[in-house]
């Protein structure tokens, strides 16, 4: 497969960047902006299976999952953040984790997606007694790669979520609380899982180039996706 670089100004406001593209079978993985020690839990591995770019992605098999220790980096505030990355489902009938930060039951935010309504992605965040959820429509099949964004800061407003499929704005919301757990959060960022107290859902699929940004928005409005790995 040829590989076309996508030079993206990743900036200081990049928190968090995991290409992938390592040897098969391999459980280890790399921040590529601040080295952090990232944990593989259970049988999550790279794989050549299948991959966005370069030579694997991130195989989940729906009980594992990342785990990185608590960072200020999680505590997205109320200011401007965006998640954005590859993912390929190996399965549409069931809810999949894809990120989030944990302490407790009423401590936590984090992004799934769902199969209700015909399937959508779904940001959720509990701030003590506030608990509250922004929803986008996403209809997936299996076997097809997406790009996905979650932004906070669309069209330059910093109130105003949206999530794009492929570039394109696919619903725009807001929240009523702020994502800003700290100080009092303490727990885990997971890939690969949603934890709640509603309960847990994991990962069935692969990912490629998860990034996290915090203190921008990485797009405000339509875009045209990576052609390769940031670099």
């Amino acid at each position: 497969m040829t590989q076309l670089l996508y030079r993206y100004p990743l900036g200081l406001n990049t928190v968090l960047l995991i290409h992938s593209d390592d040897t098969e079978g391999s459980q280890t993985f790399v921040d590529s902006i601040n080295a952090r020690e990232i944990t593989a839990v259970g049988d999550v591995k790279h794989t050549h299976l299948k991959q966005k770019f370069g030579a694997s992605s991130i195989y989940f098999d729906g009980n594992d999952s990342l785990t990185l220790a608590d960072n200020a980096d999680w505590d997205c505030g109320v200011g401007d953040f965006s998640i954005d990355f590859w993912i390929n489902f190996d399965d549409v009938s069931n809810p999949h984790g894809i990120c989030g930060h944990y302490k407790a039951d009423n401590f936590y935010w984090g992004l799934y997606w769902t199969t209700a309504t015909g399937g959508g992605f779904r940001f959720r965040n509990m701030n003590g007694t506030i608990d509250d959820e922004v929803s986008f429509p996403f209809s997936a099949v299996v076997n097809t790669w997406y790009h996905v964004a979650i932004v906070r800061g669309w069209d330059g407003d910093g109130i105003l979520w949206n999530c794009t499929k492929n570039g394109t704005k696919i619903g725009m919301g807001a929240l009523k609380a702020s994502v800003n757990m700290a100080p009092t959060n303490d727990g885990l960022f997971r890939i690969g899982q949603y934890l709640a107290s509603s309960g847990t859902c994991n990962l069935r699929g692969y990912i490629d180039e998860f990034r996290m940004k915090k203190g921008s928005a990485a797009w405000t409005d339509n875009f045209t996706v990576p052609k390769g790995m940031y670099i």
